[in-house]
């Protein structure tokens, strides 16, 4: 903060001995820094790092990969919601299609089997009921009979059932509700690829990366910003004009650009004018005081001379 700050005064005190050499000259010069835009980037979920693919000062380009985390976890959850939908995917087009013929003629064979079971299980009831009235057999083993006749009774009806929706197809309501469960297998397999893909920091814009707040396996909170990339391709030349020059500039103007020491000169285009004054004096009692209230001016710059952190020199035409 106190560098900033140190900064901040030297770009400060540079304009206005820029603005006494003005008063020296046909066209207004004022001194100023390139800056450039940074990024702070951060993951949604976060995690354990288990890679760092960069070093500070290397430069990225937009998608390329800076650090890995820890994705076991969000691998196993992809893997367990693609089996998941793949099976609801299945679901739904059997229902869809409905049985085969083959399933139809295999449900029907076991009605048939089913129904002999039962008419046997019928006349070994009867006639054991018969017999118990008569004296001829215990209650045990009438029983006994009267359970497998029972038995069988729930079976036959059970593949009767089975045969019956082999036959006529699913009901809309089931239908409908493995639709339901198609699309939640959806979304949860999305989200599980998304988490997987957030298990990770890309560049967000090529530039170059500035400094890196983590080490291997240090533990990282979810949308913690550790990485710091300047954005070459958003570089501008900041300075400032007193409220006296103010209008002398405007959005879309042309300027020239010098760094400190060189004659050569350099393009740049306004973009921004501040709205409201960076210093103010404590007291304002004369006209020429108003000279002190600065407005910070941004011009865009492209060539790769114009380096972050250089002092220029910013000449209106």
């Amino acid at each position: 903060m106190k560098f900033k700050t140190f900064v901040v005064l030297i770009v400060l005190g540079l304009a206005f001995s820029g603005f006494t050499f003005f008063d020296k000259q046909e066209k207004p010069i004022f001194s100023g820094q390139i800056e450039t835009k940074d990024s702070y980037l951060g993951s949604k979920t976060g995690g354990r790092v288990e890679k760092i693919l960069k070093q500070e000062g290397d430069v990225v380009k937009l998608g390329e990969e800076i650090i890995a985390f820890d994705s076991k976890e969000q691998h196993l959850k992809v893997e367990l919601y693609k089996a998941k939908l793949e099976q609801a995917k299945v679901n739904v087009l059997k229902m869809k299609t409905g049985y085969q013929k083959e399933d139809i003629a295999i449900a029907k064979a076991d009605v048939n089997t089913k129904n002999a079971a039962l008419e046997n299980a019928r006349k070994n009831y009867e006639r054991y009921e018969k017999l118990l009235k008569d004296k001829a057999t215990t209650p045990q083993e009438y029983e006994e009979r009267k359970n497998i006749f029972l038995q069988a009774k729930a079976q036959f009806e059970a593949s009767q059932k089975k045969f019956e929706l082999y036959t006529n197809g699913y009901r809309v309501e089931d239908i409908s509700m493995a639709n339901e469960v198609l699309n939640e297998a959806q979304a949860n397999y999305a989200l599980a690829l998304l988490e997987l893909d957030e298990a990770k920091i890309v560049a967000t814009s090529t530039g170059k990366i500035e400094k890196i707040s983590v080490r291997m396996g240090d533990l990282v909170s979810k949308n913690q910003p550790i990485i710091q990339v300047s954005e070459e391709s958003q570089k501008y030349a900041k300075f400032y004009i007193p409220e006296t020059k103010l209008h002398m500039v405007s959005v879309g103007q042309k300027v020239e650009i010098k760094i400190d020491g060189s004659d050569k000169k350099y393009g740049g285009e306004v973009y921004f004018i501040a709205q409201n004054a960076e210093f103010t004096p404590k007291n304002i009692s004369t006209k020429d005081e108003r000279q002190n209230l600065l407005f910070a001016i941004k011009a865009k710059v492209n060539d790769e001379v114009l380096k972050s952190g250089l002092f220029v020199e910013v000449t209106l035409p």
